[in-house]
This record gives C-alpha cells, sequence and structure tokens, in this order.
C-alpha cells in the first residue's frame, strides 16, 4: 500500500478543490459589489440637481456640508471632519444616453480608455465592473489616487443618464474605504433621474407636430330680443316750390346813327 507524503496529500486535496465533473473551473474574483438588503439607509433628499435632472441623497446620520463648484453635491460622515467623504460629479456624455445592461460594456470601455490616457490620475486599483442595484444600472472601480499630497484608495461608481455621466466617488484617509463602500452604493441605488432639464446637444429636439390652423368661430346669431326695434318710415322732405325764372333783362336798342349835315355854303367867300 502507497502512502501519500503530507506535501503531496496537500497537493491532491488542492486539485480535487479545483476539480469537478466538467474539468477545471474558473475561480471568479469576489464582487465588490453588497447586497441590496444589506445597503444603509438614506437620509432626507436634497433638491434636484444639474438643471433639475438628478435628486439625490444621503446616507442616514451624513452630513451635507456646503457646494462647491466642482462637485453637485458632498456627503461627509462628520461636520468636524473630511473624510470619509462621497462626492457627486456630473458632465456630458455624447458616446452614451441611457446606461442599461445591454451597453454597460462601452461605458467600461470609456473608463479604460481615460485611465491609460491619463495614467497619472492614478492607478487602477480594482477591476472596471458592471453591475444592476434594484433599477440602478453602473459601473465600479477604484484607483489609488494622489489627493493633496497623499495616496489614498477611491471607490468609484458611474452611471449615464439623460445623456449625463454621474461619478460618485467615496474618499477615505485612513485605509478603511471598504468600510463605507455600502454606504456609496446606498447613494447610487436611490438617485433618481428626471428629465425635467434641457436637452442634451447631442439628441436633436423634436420638432412639434403641426397643427391645421383653427377658423375663427362665426359669431352667434343675434337673439330676438337683441333685435333693434323697426323705426318709423321717414317720410321725404318737401321739396323747395320752385320759382320761375326770371325772363331775361331786354337790352336797349342804340340809339340811331346821325347823319352828318351838309354844311351850308359859305355866302361871305361869293360875295
Amino acid at each position: 500500500m502507497n502512502r501519500k507524503r503530507p506535501w503531496q496529500l496537500v497537493v491532491a486535496l488542492g486539485l480535487a478543490a479545483c476539480c469537478g465533473c466538467g474539468g477545471r473551473e474558473t475561480i471568479k474574483p469576489r464582487s465588490n459589489i453588497p447586497e441590496a438588503a444589506k445597503l444603509p439607509k438614506l437620509g432626507d433628499p436634497l433638491p434636484l440637481l444639474n438643471n433639475d435632472r438628478v435628486q439625490v441623497a444621503p446616507p442616514a446620520g451624513w452630513r451635507v456640508p456646503s457646494r462647491e463648484s466642482k462637485w453637485l453635491a458632498r456627503f461627509v460622515l462628520s461636520a468636524r471632519q473630511t473624510y470619509p467623504v462621497i462626492l457627486l460629479a456630473a458632465a456630458d456624455c455624447e458616446a452614451i444616453y441611457d446606461l442599461s445592461s445591454k451597453n454597460a460594456d462601452e461605458l467600461i470601455k470609456l473608463v479604460r480608455a481615460e485611465i491609460k490616457e491619463k495614467p497619472e490620475d492614478g492607478k487602477l486599483a480594482d477591476p472596471i465592473e458592471a453591475f444592476k442595484l434594484k433599477d440602478f444600472h453602473g459601473v465600479t472601480y477604484s484607483r489609488l489616487v494622489k489627493v493633496q499630497g497623499q495616496l489614498m484608495k477611491c471607490v468609484r461608481v458611474e452611471t449615464v443618464a439623460d445623456g449625463q455621466r454621474y461619478t460618485l466617488e467615496l474618499r477615505d484617509n485612513d485605509g478603511s474605504v471598504e468600510k463605507y463602500r455600502p454606504h456609496l452604493f446606498a447613494v447610487a441605488a436611490g438617485m433618481e433621474f428626471t428629465k425635467g432639464g434641457a436637452k442634451p446637444a447631442n439628441k436633436p429636439a423634436e420638432m412639434p407636430e403641426a397643427k391645421p390652423e383653427e377658423k375663427p368661430a362665426d359669431p352667434p346669431a343675434p337673439k330676438p330680443e337683441d333685435k333693434p326695434a323697426d323705426k318709423p318710415e321717414e317720410k321725404p322732405a318737401p321739396k323747395p316750390e320752385e320759382k320761375p325764372e326770371p325772363p331775361p333783362e331786354k337790352k336797349p336798342e342804340p340809339p340811331p346813327e346821325k347823319k352828318p349835315s351838309k354844311p351850308e355854303p359859305d355866302f361871305k367867300e361869293e360875295l
């Protein structure tokens, strides 16, 4: 009877655990997506943000400091401490309009291209993973980044809705970022998106349907009582009596011409 040595027995047990009836099994890495039932509760939601496109709520008990121009919202665990903090940012997205399980790979490719283009922004710490949590579709990953000269692990959750790319980022400077990962996903799962904002530039505006011109309504017929009372017939005014025209004045006849008288002879000359 052949007896196996202790180290051989360990190798045999390891191979047996990795093999099944169908051959060698692929060992999947542990998912970083928390279960929906184990998500922390949320507090009161903030007013609509990003031109009334999105509404978000902080984890219950977390504080909402004053807004900064770089972020749509900030949530901190304590008002006296900077970390842990959850940040929300938004930007236009031309490649994707609404994220779903069918096009999640497009967002993953987009994130990989950005990390490759700017490696100085942080090294990828966890693989990029697509997920669906309740009605929320997104991708998540972790990066090692320098914030104010301090290296820390930041966990991100991204989605796209109505042509807007939203990024939630969890930061913590004491290495306990995994402790607050469920809070990050709770905020993501509680996000609500509306269509109340302006239409994005990459989506053409829909032209309104042409409506036929409305004809003006006919004026209502006058009621009998509204008819004006009959006026009495007007009698024609009497014509002035015609006066006979005076006969034309007779012009005076010119006096008859007087014939010149013959001069009488001068008898004195004959004498």
